[in-house]
């Protein structure tokens, strides 16, 4: 039938479920048939091997008011059935008009979306690798300013900057960062120096403190005291100054970052999963739950048909195949 709204016309009765069934018993009727009284002689059967005759004749009879039936509901649907195949054969013949261009530019469009949607994420994923790189080279220069500045000792400056000279040759973790990082490395020079200095300077003014504490110069003690602390003050402002040169320095665009683009919106209309099996044989020697094995009728009834015309199967009710298929003859008794 046609899956159109479209009204019977004029002429032809809105045709419903009761009224059909009406139709299809008044033919009964006329034929000398009913529904009901071949129920009531079916139900009334006594089943057993001395009422075979009876119980085939009333099989036959329900046969026949059902065939009467079908003959009926053939009738009546005619010619309804020519207008709604009239109306399939419209629709069928104008959309098919379309349907071959239609396919082709979908098609078309939905390649055209999906490359997109490929390329979206290959630049997000882009953007995500770069975002880390970047990420890592500021916390790395970060946490080398907060370690010169903190230093105490000449061992600890040595240790920092043998790490500082190894970071640099790390080309997987910075890739075409890496310059960037030798540059913003290169930075870390100056606090380096200013920290050596400091150290130095501390360490000969211990030194100068230990002479004056053994002989008692305590005019020189205090001297010694007053320019410890103003060079406290001078590398705790120097801690400052770094801290902020390479927080300041975190935020400079990058020359290898500058990664953008711009893409059409697409949205897709419907989302489906659906799955493809790349190998069922090694699916099934895996996983045998997920793989239906069926027959191949066809080519199981060619065997059975070789067997019939080599005359195999004559006088047989049977015949086994390899114990795998069991051939055989299905009688209908009525």
């Amino acid at each position: 039938m046609s899956d159109t709204n479209n009204q019977l016309p004029a002429n032809n009765p809105s045709i419903t479920p009761d009224l059909a069934k009406a139709e299809i018993r008044l033919s009964l009727t006329k034929a000398e048939m009913n529904i009901q009284a071949a129920l009531d002689k079916a139900n009334s059967l006594i089943i057993n091997e001395d009422n075979l005759t009876e119980i085939k004749d009333t099989i036959k009879a329900m046969k026949s008011v059902q065939d009467a039936i079908d003959d009926a509901h053939k009738a009546g649907k005619a010619p309804h059935w020519a207008a709604c195949t009239a109306w399939d054969a419209a629709k069928r013949d104008l959309r098919a008009l379309l349907d071959p261009t239609l396919k082709d530019i979908e098609g078309k469009h939905t390649k055209l979306c999906q490359a997109l949607e490929k390329r979206k994420r290959e630049d997000e994923k882009e953007k995500n690798r770069k975002k880390a790189i970047e990420d890592l080279l500021d916390n790395t220069i970060l946490g080398f300013s907060q370690e010169i500045t903190s230093c105490k000792t000449t061992a600890e400056l040595t240790s920092i900057q043998a790490r500082i000279n190894a970071e640099q040759g790390k080309k997987n973790a910075y890739q075409e960062y890496l310059p960037q990082l030798v540059e913003r490395c290169a930075e870390l020079n100056e606090p380096l120096r200013l920290q050596k200095e400091a150290i130095k300077r501390l360490e000969a003014l211990e030194a100068a403190k230990e002479k004056a504490v053994a002989t008692g110069d305590d005019e020189s003690l205090l001297k010694i005291e007053e320019e410890k602390e103003e060079l406290g003050s001078k590398i705790s402002e120097n801690k400052v100054r770094v801290e902020e040169s390479a927080i300041n320095s975190s935020t400079r665009s990058y020359g290898g970052g500058g990664y953008t683009q711009t893409f059409p919106e697409v949205k897709a209309k419907r989302r489906t999963w659906k799955n493809e099996v790349k190998d069922v044989a090694a699916l099934y020697k895996k996983f045998p739950e997920l793989v239906t094995l069926t027959p191949n009728e066809e080519k199981i009834k060619e065997i059975l048909k070789a067997k019939i015309d080599a005359g195999e199967t004559k006088d047989k009710e049977e015949i086994d195949y390899f114990g795998l298929i069991r051939f055989f003859v299905d009688k209908k008794y009525s």
